[in-house]
């Protein structure tokens, strides 16, 4: 029900004429990467100092490694919550994860800003709601 709302929302925001959001949120194995190719960075709320660009993951059997280990907090047994640091224009992100034979990720998603669009948010699925 959430997703939907959510898709609906950016369908909506797409229709009024905003500029398309380009970030991306993919995933290929056990790692997720975090795209911005801009304009400008992608952030945390703008409003919370020190704020960080949010990232949910959901998937079975997952440990993460390097940088997400420091960025990363497991919500529950299959969820994980991550604090992204600030994204510059035209940089990724990557969130790696280890697991054993059965690990896998199921799905993740994106909540970020870009301070000069000021409180409109950036949200990001994967898979994506929308082709």
């Amino acid at each position: 029900m959430k997703r939907a709302l959510l898709a609906l929302v950016a369908v909506l925001v797409t229709a009024c004429g905003l500029p398309p959001e380009r970030s991306t949120v993919t995933v290929q194995g056990l790692t997720v990467t975090v795209g911005n190719p801009g304009p400008g960075p992608l952030t945390g709320d703008p409003t919370r100092k020190g704020d960080g660009v949010a990232l949910r993951i959901r998937g079975v059997d997952l440990t993460p490694t390097g940088d997400a280990a420091r960025w990363c907090q497991a919500v529950n047994a299959v969820r994980w919550g991550c604090v992204l640091p600030e994204i510059p224009e035209g940089s990724a992100l990557q969130a790696t994860f280890t697991g054993g034979t059965g690990a896998r990720v199921e799905n993740a998603d994106l909540a970020g800003y870009r301070p000069g669009r000021g409180t409109l948010p950036v949200l990001r699925f994967w898979p994506p709601l929308l082709p």
